[in-house]
């Protein structure tokens, strides 16, 4: 049998306001630190990519069939579906919490004005997303989702939106030196997308599993911290 596990990244360029602990690779132990009552961050923003782990709402603006916008969910948010895939809050939300950040807002949901001024960051991450594009029988089923590329675009027109709202260049790169990254990605190309298709293109499991993790790393910018669970 073979066994796979799902991770996620929190990617974060180092400065000396905050320096993650050693995890020891256990994503338990991560929650538990960001349970820990004495804990403080100092971040200027939260930028989120991903799944529906992480998907504050983006899915509402697509057409597709992969929404959380309805009841039970969000029975411990204000009683409001927000199109969280969970009851309450994720785990960015706290993450967000935490370092005294509002909750980054779904990417989708921003207005036009609203996406060139949000400096507190933003979440990309779209339900059903994958490290790899939608193969076309997942497309058939769930329809448009952001995929991880498309978040990675998005960040990209953030970044430019940006710069305008900054004294010099030096100073935002400063802001994003000192921004977390998070990205919570791989569960549905490791748990759906594998049985749909790709199974076809690999010869095991393993190698799929491989070749995933490459695509991710060559994304994923020196100095970031993986966290396997």
């Amino acid at each position: 049998m073979t066994s796979t596990k799902k991770c996620f990244y929190v990617i974060h360029i180092y400065s000396e306001s905050y320096i993650p602990p050693d995890f020891n690779n256990n994503q338990t132990a991560f929650l538990q630190y960001l349970a820990s009552e004495n804990l403080s961050l100092r971040l200027p923003a939260l930028y989120v990519f991903g799944d529906s782990y992480i998907d504050a709402g983006n899915n509402n603006f697509l057409d597709t069939i992969a929404k959380a916008n309805f009841l039970p969910y969000g029975i411990d948010f204000g009683g409001v579906p927000t199109g969280r895939a969970t009851n309450g809050r994720t785990v960015v939300d706290f993450i967000a919490q935490v370092a005294g950040l509002p909750f980054p807002p779904p990417m989708l949901g921003l207005s036009e004005t609203e996406r060139k001024i949000f400096v507190s960051g933003v979440n990309y991450g779209s339900g059903s997303s994958g490290i790899l594009p939608l193969p076309p029988p997942a497309v058939e089923i769930f329809g448009h989702i952001l995929s991880f590329d498309e978040q990675i675009e998005l960040l990209n027109d953030t970044t430019r939106s940006l710069k305008g709202h900054f004294d010099s260049p030096e100073s935002f790169s400063l802001y994003l030196s000192k921004s977390l990254f998070f990205i919570h990605i791989g569960t549905n190309d490791l748990g759906i997308y594998w049985d749909l298709e790709q199974k076809r293109k690999f010869r095991t499991a393993e190698d799929y599993a491989l070749f995933l993790s490459e695509e991710l790393s060559g994304n994923i910018p020196t100095g970031s911290k993986e966290i396997p669970g």
